[in-house]
């Protein structure tokens, strides 16, 4: 398995083929439907970890970051200008620019959060407890095998 270059195709197929080897054998009792849907599940599941792959390695580009950060200044700068033309007050020009401006930098936040989900971060998923529990799932439905 070390020497595999895709491991988790690997090891899908081998679990295809010794459920396959043991419908053949007759050991496993279950309908061809059913089976089926078994397969289409693993199928579903080597969908997502490909999906889940190519968010965590292709990096989000780095002259569109740079742009959005340019735009996000231009934002903070110019916004005031264009409330205080829009509102003509010297009490609603500082309450709507604060929303505007940190409403757009708290979604800018929020984006770069989402960039990459994947991670040791507070805000990143807890892959190592949803493994776990996956494992654990599993070991639990091969006992009442």
């Amino acid at each position: 398995l070390r020497g595999t270059p895709d491991r988790v195709c690997s090891i899908a197929e081998w679990i295809v083929e010794s459920a396959m080897e043991e419908w053949h054998k007759g050991n496993l009792l279950t309908p061809p439907p059913i089976l089926s849907r078994c397969f289409q599940e693993i199928s579903n599941a080597s969908y997502g970890f490909n999906q889940a792959w190519k968010i965590a390695r292709v990096p989000f580009p780095l002259p569109f970051a740079q742009i959005l950060a340019l735009t996000m200044v231009g934002l903070v700068i110019i916004t005031p200008f264009a409330i205080d033309q829009f509102t003509n007050s010297y009490v609603l020009t500082p309450i709507f620019c604060f929303l505007v401006v940190m409403g757009y930098l708290g979604l800018n936040m929020i984006a770069v959060e989402l960039e990459n989900p994947f991670g040791g971060d507070s805000n990143d998923l807890p892959l190592t407890d949803v493994h776990n529990a996956f494992v654990e799932f599993l070991e639990d439905l091969s006992l009442q095998i």
